[in-house]
């Protein structure tokens, strides 16, 4: 089993930016080309703060973002692929040797006050969701805005009482919480409050590194003191991030000794990034990743688990405890 718990459908970059780049940034992979790669497959998430980006034509609506899992979805089914719904259905395909993708939204944006949305798009076949992704928003607050805007300290509000009741609801529907773009004080109050474990898809140990979108120690403790897992991500970008294969492993190695590998998991927001490490090219490399694991001195089972067991764990246990009244 190999799971990518962070990522997008392809098309989600602009060409006009992959050309200002003169085509450096990644390429897009399609569902097709993801499973040749050998992996079982992996999180596609629609965005739920498009307004963020300056879309004129597009707006935090629920409306906005059914339309974007209905094209995700689109894209699997065409591609050979099925929609997981449930944790039996991804360890079924697993088992079997086939391939599925999980719906995820990035960005809680759309969601209104009364949490109706969050029924809309869990009936849509969504099963996590990003409270928080470029922007502060109703939910909390974060550390990097688009573009790398440092949010200032003083403009920070953690988990609002809007988010709570987020966090409560989606214990209620068993929808993962991923936690990836949130700030420290954000990710303590929404671990602290969720009945199940949460997540962090794709970042890094600030220890290591000082950017901004990688978290600190507290953090690491606190998802995985939760249950939840931590993605590793091969990001890199004018500096920041993970330089290379050697950073990486020095990254694996910091989390495990600090919150066990069986809090770990690959989460390369594939379609998603303008930049990877040095030696990783894209999503069809991932064998690479568990490659350098090994060769860091994690053991087949710590791997395994890391390459998607532990996100199957997390999912079974959200989806275990949700209401079903």
């Amino acid at each position: 089993m190999y799971f990518d718990i962070h990522g997008h459908n392809a098309g989600l970059l602009p060409f006009i930016l992959r050309a200002a780049t003169l085509f450096r940034m990644p390429k897009d992979r399609s569902v097709k080309e993801i499973i040749s790669a050998g992996l079982t497959g992996g999180l596609i998430c629609a965005i739920g703060d498009p307004e963020t980006y300056g879309f004129r034509d597009l707006k935090n609506d629920t409306k906005t973002v059914l339309n974007q899992i209905s094209d995700i979805g689109k894209s699997i089914c065409e591609n050979g692929s099925v929609i997981v719904l449930s944790p039996a259905e991804l360890k079924e395909i697993a088992d079997a040797d086939r391939s599925g993708f999980i719906l995820g939204i990035e960005g809680g944006d759309f969601i209104d006050d009364e949490m109706s949305a969050v029924d809309a798009v869990y009936k849509a076949g969504v099963r996590l969701i990003a409270p928080m992704h470029y922007s502060i928003n109703s939910l909390g607050s974060i550390d990097l805005g688009w573009k790398g805007r440092i949010i200032p300290e003083g403009d920070k509000t953690g988990l609002t009482e809007k988010g709570l009741r987020f966090v409560q609801k989606a214990n209620d529907n068993g929808i993962i919480i991923d936690l990836a773009h949130a700030d420290e004080m954000t990710i303590a109050e929404a671990a602290g409050r969720s009945r199940t474990p949460v997540i962090c898809s794709h970042t890094g140990p600030r220890a290591l590194t000082g950017y901004g979108r990688h978290i600190t120690d507290l953090s690491l403790k606190l998802i995985a003191q939760s249950g939840g897992v931590i993605g590793l991500w091969p990001f890199l970008n004018r500096g920041e991030g993970t330089i290379d294969s050697d950073a990486f492993k020095k990254q694996a190695l910091y989390m495990r000794n600090l919150i066990g590998a069986e809090h770990m998991a690959v989460g390369t927001d594939f379609n998603g990034v303008p930049g990877y490490m040095k030696g990783y090219r894209d999503i069809t490399e991932s064998w690479k990743i568990m490659n350098l694991l090994s060769s860091a001195g994690f053991t087949d089972d710590e791997t395994e688990g890391i390459a998607g067991r532990n996100f199957l764990r997390v999912f079974n246990d959200v989806d275990s405890a949700k209401n079903e009244s």
